[in-house]
């Protein structure tokens, strides 16, 4: 049986090719379309805990990326992570964060704009029935031609499902990357590359309107409250 998962750790700047100089670049208003995409997929998943981590100092996380007071979660932390100098330094940096539990990893400037808004969702169903570390995928032509490894590599799609022991490979070679740690882990934790969603269009056939099929309105379905704002801590 899986451990459920409660936590979305999204990554602000780190290994992104924005970096100038070794430095961040700011956040423009590109990238927070970006991460409030990474927030509502988090919500939509389920997942209660949002841990957002950053190097910028300069404007709260709270004000630059919109309003909680809507959002479900019932957790959100804003770690900044100054002396990080890549996403495996900033990883390790919030581990005391994460409580040794799996985590999702959102990834807002690397998300793929094929319109998968559900890729979290199915991140989870699919851990679900596997386990292990998972990684979206936003095409499956290097999947289909090469194999897992290669597709994490080269087609990632900013959405991770991971093991905290995961760290343990970041920690001994930060450089190396996300790939290079599930490399490492592959022999004591599965890992599953998920291809996108496949889209499928249905073609009706012409029939004459005397046998077309009579076609009812759907029941209107309720929708639940918004929970109310959660409290938003900061965290080093």
């Amino acid at each position: 049986m899986t451990k459920p998962l409660q936590k979305a750790v999204i990554i602000l700047g780190f290994g992104s090719p924005d970096r100038l100089e070794g430095r961040l670049a700011p956040v423009t208003s590109t990238h927070s379309a970006s991460v409030r995409r990474a927030v509502k997929e988090a919500l939509a998943a389920g997942l209660k805990e949002l841990i957002f981590v950053t190097s910028d100092s300069s404007t709260p996380v709270e004000t630059q990326f919109g309003d909680f007071g809507r959002a479900k979660a019932e957790r959100v932390v804003i770690a900044r992570q100054f002396a990080a100098s890549n996403l495996g330094q900033a990883l390790c940096g919030i581990r005391h964060l994460l409580n040794e539990e799996p985590f999702v990893l959102l990834l807002p400037e690397e998300l793929s704009d094929r319109g998968d808004d559900d890729a979290t969702a199915r991140l989870l169903a699919a851990y679900g029935e596997s386990g292990g570390n998972l990684v979206a995928l936003g095409d499956d032509a290097v999947l289909q031609r090469e194999g897992s490894f290669a597709a994490i590599a080269a087609s990632a799609a900013g959405r991770y499902l991971l093991q905290p022991s995961v760290l343990d490979a970041l920690e001994e070679d930060p450089e190396g990357g996300l790939a290079g740690a599930l490399l490492t882990m592959a022999e004591a934790w599965p890992i599953t590359a998920l291809p996108p969603r496949t889209r499928t269009f249905q073609v009706q056939p012409l029939v004459p309107s005397s046998e077309a099929p009579t076609v009812r309105r759907p029941r209107p379905v309720a929708v639940a409250a918004a929970a109310s704002s959660p409290a938003v801590e900061t965290g080093d």
